[in-house]
């Protein structure tokens, strides 16, 4: 690359890069390996920024996301959960405006019995992945049958996805009709 090709890379914004690039292919002094160098490095550049601008998008979400509220109950283990719909019907809106997309996948898993399930989390250029490994189980909690294989498998699936985006924007589940915070006193049987 000319000296001067490397002079107006130094002090060009990375905005300006591709003008940098357009300056370099019409030089005949620039080879095509140094093109591809300059092109990686404004590809690189593009990343980090978009990067960034995934995690500013992030923790403005997080920043306006409440616990979503328990909105079913779990007779087996007398508890109250948040659905999928009850997840996705508090977060999607929020997350949805920062420009933050998600898609799920499933992918082969080294347990046994279980499948793992991906959220794959973008905004823009940038994709970040994140997993959980579910447990495909037909047994309810005295070891009888409570459905068939493909039931536990969606089963699953749902239930993996739900706790997803609450791991992903670090949202807790609460309920309504019970302080989020009682300072300790349901773990000291009080």
């Amino acid at each position: 690359v000319s000296t001067v090709v490397k002079q107006q890379a130094a002090t060009t914004a990375p905005t300006g890069i591709m003008q940098v690039i357009v300056t370099a292919a019409s030089d005949p002094r620039v080879d095509v390996a140094k093109m591809k160098e300059l092109t990686d490095l404004r590809r690189q550049m593009r990343m980090e920024e978009a990067e960034e601008a995934f995690k500013g998008a992030l923790a403005e979400a997080q920043r306006e996301m409440r616990p979503v509220e328990a909105d079913a109950n779990n007779p087996s283990t007398h508890s109250k959960y948040a659905t999928l719909y009850a997840v996705d019907k508090a977060l999607r809106p929020i997350y949805s405006k920062h420009g933050l997309s998600i898609s799920f996948d499933t992918a082969d898993c080294p347990l046994e019995h279980h499948t793992r399930v991906i959220a794959y989390v973008e905004r823009g250029l940038f994709t970040r992945p994140y997993q959980y490994d579910v447990a495909i189980d037909a047994k309810g909690p005295r070891g009888n049958d409570v459905m068939n294989k493909t039931h536990a498998g969606g089963s699953a699936l749902s239930y993996a996805k739900r706790y997803l985006l609450l791991m992903i924007f670090n949202v807790t589940i609460g309920d309504p009709g019970r302080s989020l915070d009682d300072d300790g006193n349901a773990a000291g049987g009080q």
